[in-house]
């Protein structure tokens, strides 16, 4: 009996063993129910970081594609400037070069005129002086004829006397 007893204590004891475990056995599978609700929500939650983090990557990438895309339109864009601006120097220096000599040319007949005036000038003031003393001249050649003249005359009337 006392086997019996002993006996019947120790299967008492299994199965309330066996009962503890499962309950122990269902409160860690609830426990990893838990943890493994909470690991997927994590894993949503990671996935929706990493979709959100790699949208801002590509926002990034395209920001700076943009970015260098615009700097290679500036450089063209500048480059183009600067074609038209030494096109455009260039015009005006052959301007400026062709009003120069334009300008030479103007200043040379201006002068060739200037000289030319001066010298018709002078030839004039010659040509009237000449004529001046031309006319000068015979006056003043005349008027001693004149002079001499009347003695002349005098002279043959006094001789006609």
């Amino acid at each position: 009996m006392k086997d019996n007893k002993s006996l019947e204590a120790l299967i008492k004891e299994s199965q309330k063993a066996v009962k503890d475990s499962r309950e122990m056995a269902k409160k860690a599978s609830k426990k990893a129910e838990k943890a493994l609700e909470k690991s997927k929500a994590y894993e949503q939650a990671a996935k929706k970081a990493l979709k959100k983090l790699e949208d801002a990557v590509g926002k990034l990438n395209d920001a700076k594609a943009k970015k260098i895309a615009q700097k290679k339109a500036d450089k063209k864009s500048l480059q183009k400037q600067a074609k038209r601006k030494a096109a455009q120097d260039k015009v005006l220096k052959a301007e400026k070069k062709a009003v120069k000599k334009s300008e030479k040319k103007a200043d040379k007949k201006s002068e060739k005129k200037a000289a030319l005036k001066v010298k018709a000038i002078a030839n004039a003031k010659a040509a009237t002086k000449a004529a001046s003393k031309a006319k000068a001249a015979p006056k003043a050649k005349a008027a001693p004829k004149a002079k001499a003249a009347p003695k002349s005359k005098a002279a043959p009337k006094a001789k006609a006397k």
